[in-house]
């Protein structure tokens, strides 16, 4: 009799274990979802990021040379 309570006990302890690892593992593939979630919305306003620096460079060169073409118009006339 003892041991089919042991052999039960054994059981039961075998199934919470499993279905402990199963959760933990349920919690890192979560974890890594979210992980990859964030990279890639961080990756997204990097982008963005990029992008609004070659504007800034594009209307940086471009406001030097109106300036550029304003002391010119300004030589001619003056």
């Amino acid at each position: 009799m003892a041991t089919v309570i042991s052999l039960v006990a054994l059981g039961i302890s075998v199934i919470v274990n499993v279905l402990s690892v199963g959760k933990f593992v349920g919690r890192i593939d979560g974890l890594e979802r979210l992980i990859d979630f964030r990279l890639r919305n961080l990756e997204a306003k990097q982008d963005k990021y990029n992008h609004l620096q070659e504007r800034i460079a594009v209307l940086e060169r471009d406001n030097k040379t109106a300036f550029h073409l304003i002391e010119q118009m300004e030589q001619h006339n003056g």
